[in-house]
């Protein structure tokens, strides 16, 4: 057995802030199993790196070191990984935020048709929200992406005909405009914190989000212990717009909100062009031209994950190497969600790329 093989199997040791005698014995009956490593679970415990925390902690790694054993620490408080001990709810503008659509259908023609743009970017209670139970946004904030009308093509789906109203949005949320004959659909995107996964979750495509947890949970143990710890598991991270556990979140399969940051818009207009916004409906609509709905949703796959990992996996991954850590941990990949979205991570190679 050479010295890597020594450690390949670290169970979960859960810590419930047991006596002294109850931990020291836990760590000599795995020891006693043939078993050189354990990872610290620490979601049961009262007192997540609290003075209880430390003084458990304290006796894990001592036990370890006399046996020889390694240590990896759970890297938050709640499961999955990015909670960040609940320090979302002190940095709001850290946390989720999400690309929504309203839309609301017109025919034509129809002379300087209205359509109120601030009133669709609100959410309104509906009966399909009588089972949900999601709980409010740290922070209030919606932001204008685009406004287009696009005419059908069918029953449901999207003709690539467009108009581009971004642009005639007056100050009071309106548009005003001459709708053509025929059947439109008016799609308004736009950015928001609310209606999508857990709002005390961090943001993950967003490395600023991802440094509060490094500083409030990586960053106390490495002071405290060093090396002496082998490093740190992420359990189930994900894109979280969704709460729960659906495998079905594939873009356009699910009406839902979009994971977003502040980098994916230029990266959009890299891959789809100038006029990126007037794709966006896409991401939710069909369109008779498959080929086009296939590449804005593959575009926009493409940036989110690219994201995840450079900003998530990889930050905690370059965080722990540059300390001689080890950043390990898994992703959902039940049903294919390991390729989605809401519990999945988006991508599996990127989003364990630091790992």
């Amino acid at each position: 057995m050479n010295g890597r093989d020594k450690y390949r199997i670290f169970p979960f040791l859960w810590m419930r802030g047991e006596p002294e005698e109850v931990i020291r014995t836990e760590m000599e009956k795995i020891h006693a199993c043939g078993i050189t490593g354990v990872c610290v679970e620490s979601r049961p415990h009262p007192d997540f790196l609290g003075p209880g925390w430390w003084k458990d902690m304290d006796i894990v790694v001592e036990e370890a070191e006399y046996r020889d054993m390694k240590v990896w620490v759970l890297d938050d408080a709640h499961f999955p990984t990015g909670y960040a001990n609940g320090a979302v709810k002190d940095h709001p503008h850290l946390g989720k935020l999400y690309l929504a659509n309203s839309v609301t259908d017109v025919v034509g023609p129809a002379p300087c048709a209205e359509v109120n743009c601030r009133a669709l970017m609100s959410k309104e209670f509906t009966w399909q929200d009588l089972e949900r139970h999601p709980k409010p946004p740290l922070m209030e904030e919606t932001a204008l992406v685009s406004v287009t009308a696009r005419r059908f093509a069918g029953k449901d789906a999207l003709s690539e005909e467009v108009i581009d109203l971004t642009d005639r949005v007056d100050e009071a949320g309106m548009i005003r405009f001459d709708v053509p004959a025929g059947q439109w659909r008016i799609t308004v995107c736009y950015t928001t914190r609310a209606n999508g996964g857990d709002p005390e979750y961090l943001n993950p495509l967003d490395g600023e989000a991802v440094k509060l947890l490094i500083d409030t949970v990586y960053a106390p143990h490495y002071e405290r212990y060093g090396n002496r710890i082998a490093g740190f598991f992420s359990d189930e991270p994900c894109m979280g717009n969704l709460g729960g556990f659906d495998s079905d979140t594939a873009v356009g399969r699910k009406q839902m909100n979009l994971p977003w940051s502040k980098d994916v818009p230029a990266m959009l207009e890299r891959t789809l062009g100038h006029d990126w916004r007037t794709l966006m409906p896409f991401l939710w609509a069909d369109c008779p031209e498959e080929r086009l709905v296939a590449k804005v949703r593959f575009c926009y796959m493409d940036a989110v994950t690219e994201l995840y990992g450079r900003n998530f996996s990889g930050q905690l991954g370059q965080w722990c190497e540059q300390r001689g850590l080890e950043y390990v941990g898994h992703v959902v990949e039940d049903n294919g969600v390991h390729s989605r979205l809401g519990c999945g991570a988006g991508h599996f190679f990127r989003s364990t790329s630091g790992q």
